[in-house]
Parts: C-alpha cells; structure tokens; sequence
C-alpha cells in the first residue's frame, strides 16, 4: 500500500496536506522531537538525534509496505513564511484487529494552537475508515497530555478510563 495524499477539507482552519515522509523532512522531525513538550509527553528517544529522525523518516515506508503502522507527515501553512506549506508534524494510524486503528500524533510548536491537528486527524481518520475499513479509532496519551485531549475531543474520542502503569516512558 503506497502512502496517499490527502488535501485538507474546504472548511479547514489551516490550510495543510498529509502526504509520505521524505528525506527532506529530517531535519524538520529533529526539531519537533527535541522540543521539551514532545520529550516530556511522548516516548521518543532523549536526546533525539538526526539519527534517530533519519531511521525513523526511512522506516515509515517500511511500516507502509508492511501495514504494521501508516505514517503521514503533516505539511501546512506557515503563517510567517508567506503561506507556504512545511513540514509540521505527523500522524501514525495503527491497524489492530477487528477494524480497529489506533491514532498516534504530534505536531511543531510553530503550528499548534490554530485546530490544525484537529482538522488534520479528522481527516486521517475518515480516510482510514473509508480505505482500512476501520470501523473504530483509540487512541491513548499520558494523563497530564492536556493538548494530544483536547485533539481527540475535538475528533469525537471520548475518554473511557485510565489504565495505570501503561505508559512506560524511556525505562520509567
């Protein structure tokens, strides 16, 4: 299965597209993956390298190919580079069984706060649906993840419960 594009609905608050990783969003993953918010609420590796962010750009098309986890790269538009479109964050779409798919997200600091996850996560979703024949969507965060709540709020996810001593985070 080859990564689609997919534009970002008419009624979008900013405009983006997903679309597969490319090299050239290597430097763009450090980035997002080094800011304090990202090491502090999510299990990337710290410090996160451009190593770490080269494996895992080339290996999101090996997780395609394989079906084990779909990646898009969120790119979207840059309020302060004249509305040009770049690299902003991503969403990892989990097939399980039964037709579920588990969502995954992160985005740059320069791009939050404008519904641009939102609106990008509703988008990944109906396409997974439509396409996975995925009938039902989870997702999970850390408790005190009060941004990555809000988005599935957002999305319609309602929260069922806390499951305690899940969520192991570098060897913790």
């Amino acid at each position: 299965m080859q990564p689609p594009t997919l534009p970002a609905p008419d009624d979008a608050d900013v405009r983006f597209a997903l679309r597969a990783h490319t090299e050239d969003d290597v430097d763009a993953v450090v980035d997002l993956c080094q800011d304090p918010l990202m090491a502090e609420r999510t299990r990337v590796p710290q410090p996160y390298t451009r190593e770490h962010a080269d494996q895992f750009v080339r290996g999101t098309a090996e997780r395609w190919a394989d079906g084990s986890e779909l990646v898009l790269a969120i790119e979207a538009e840059d309020a302060g580079a004249a509305g040009a479109l770049r690299y902003a964050g991503n969403i990892a779409l989990r097939p399980h069984e039964g037709g579920a798919v588990e969502a995954g997200y992160a985005l740059s600091p320069w791009a939050r706060g404008r519904g641009l996850m939102s609106d990008a996560l509703r988008t990944a979703l109906r396409w997974s649906f439509d396409e996975l024949d995925a009938h039902v969507a989870h997702w999970q965060a850390h408790v005190d993840n009060w941004p990555s709540r809000r988005v599935a709020w957002a999305c319609g996810f309602r929260v069922e419960g806390t499951v305690r001593l899940e969520g192991v985070q570098r060897g913790v």
